[in-house]
């Protein structure tokens, strides 16, 4: 498991989007970001918390792993 995130579409796989601007910096939790792969369009703020949902997920299923 790495320390970085890599954002990726829940329809596609696809981890490359067009943000506003053409920027990925600074975005607001409100700004719609589009799958480069199948154009599939979501709030930058859904992204990320799908994204904490699976790195948790990730992080429960190690812990669970050492216990065993």
């Amino acid at each position: 498991m790495g320390d970085t995130i890599t954002l990726s579409c829940a329809k596609c796989g696809s981890n490359e989007f067009d943000y506003p601007g053409g920027v990925q910096a600074n975005l607001k939790t409100s700004d719609t970001i589009t799958c480069k792969g199948c154009g599939a369009s979501g709030t930058y703020g859904s992204a990320i918390e799908s994204a904490k949902k699976q790195v948790m997920d990730q992080i429960k299923g190690s812990f669970g792993k050492l216990f065993k």
